[in-house]
């Protein structure tokens, strides 16, 4: 068991170091020595948000790295820096802790997940830590329901000019990897892959509409998922809605139907339709749509990492995701159905 403090570092001051440094300033057990980012001010300013101290701001994470009071970090950078980051932290012996995707290539997701054993690795889906979710797990699997026959999943957000003009990564393939499907609905094709099991294969279409002058990547998908247990899964994203209204999955069983929708989960059974679990009010400062398991999710990583024990969200967990997403990327192209990928990989 490590009982000394630990000394973290946070790499990328972007929007999504918010729900970190937030859960982090919450830590008891662990503080964040480091802001790192390209741009010097943003990194400033989110030490002042933490509050915690004095950290010490840094604009090269390999320098970073290179500190051997360092024990963890927090990859939350661009999506294209993220393999060799990773690779990098991992051969300097730090933690690891990865905001999605894991990958914008098929190549370096099974690199990282073919042969990338190491224990101090994780990822962040921090939805398979909503109560809901957890819950509605629970049942499908337990089979109180009846047997599953099938899902749909919505993810309607809204992403406009605004939010592709905050950096020069975003709306690229390049950088980017995708709009839509690899930004916004990740987490929700991961809650699908929970819930049915691996997958088998996949067609699906991406387009752009009302974002086309300004992006060269998906705004808009529409994708058939087939799992190995023989269920359809058919999922619809869209960043040209008027607001980020909640990710929704229904799952129909043979008992009636199962409906997640953001952080709150509903049952019907013939015409009764009833509340499970209600949303919690996010508490975090994040968006409504991140939800506050960001700190469950954190502190399972560092419960873990003191345990010396390996962080089950791992890049074989993580993988089905970004594969699923790629694949409809893939298919759009072909017109075709795309396979799993088996070789090594534990769907």
């Amino acid at each position: 068991m490590m009982e000394e403090e630990v000394r973290v570092a946070l790499i990328g001051c972007g929007g999504i170091c918010g729900p970190h440094l937030r859960a982090m300033k919450k830590r008891q057990e662990e503080r964040v020595a480091v802001f790192c980012d390209v741009d010097e001010e943003r990194a400033r300013r989110r030490s002042q948000e933490y509050g915690v101290g004095i950290p010490d701001i840094m604009t090269d994470y390999r320098k970073v790295l290179e500190r051997p009071d360092i024990d963890a970090v927090h990859i939350l950078t661009p999506h294209f820096l993220h393999p060799q980051m990773i690779r990098e932290a991992l051969a300097a012996g730090k933690y690891v802790l990865c905001e999605k995707p894991m990958a914008v290539t098929k190549a370096d997701a099974r690199i990282l997940a073919e042969t990338e054993a190491d224990a101090r690795l994780g990822f962040v889906f921090q939805n398979r830590y909503n109560p809901a979710t957890r819950e509605c797990v629970r049942m499908v699997r337990s089979g109180e329901m009846g047997k599953i026959l099938g899902l749909k999943a919505d993810v309607c957000w809204k992403r406009d000019k605004n939010y592709y003009s905050d950096g020069d990564w975003r709306g690229t393939w390049e950088m980017e990897g995708g709009g839509s499907l690899i930004n916004q609905a990740v987490h929700t094709i991961d809650l699908m892959y929970c819930l049915c099991g691996p997958f088998s294969r996949v067609k699906g279409c991406i387009s752009r509409e009302l974002n086309a002058d300004f992006i060269e990547v998906e705004d808009n998908s529409h994708a058939v998922f087939q799992f190995k247990n023989g269920c359809t899964g058919l999922l619809h994203t869209s960043n040209n809605y008027v607001e980020d209204y909640p990710p929704t999955i229904v799952i129909t069983m043979e008992k009636g139907r199962l409906e997640l929708r953001g952080n709150s989960l509903w049952r019907t059974t013939g015409d009764d339709v009833e509340i499970l679990i209600k949303a919690a009010p996010v508490t975090n400062g994040a968006k409504a749509v991140y939800g506050n398991s960001h700190e469950a999710l954190i502190a399972d990583f560092y419960g873990c990492m003191r345990a010396q024990q390996p962080f089950w969200l791992n890049a074989r967990e993580a993988y089905p995701s970004i594969w699923a997403v790629l694949s409809v990327y893939e298919s759009s192209l072909s017109g075709r159905w795309v396979g799993y990928h088996e070789t090594g990989i534990k769907g």
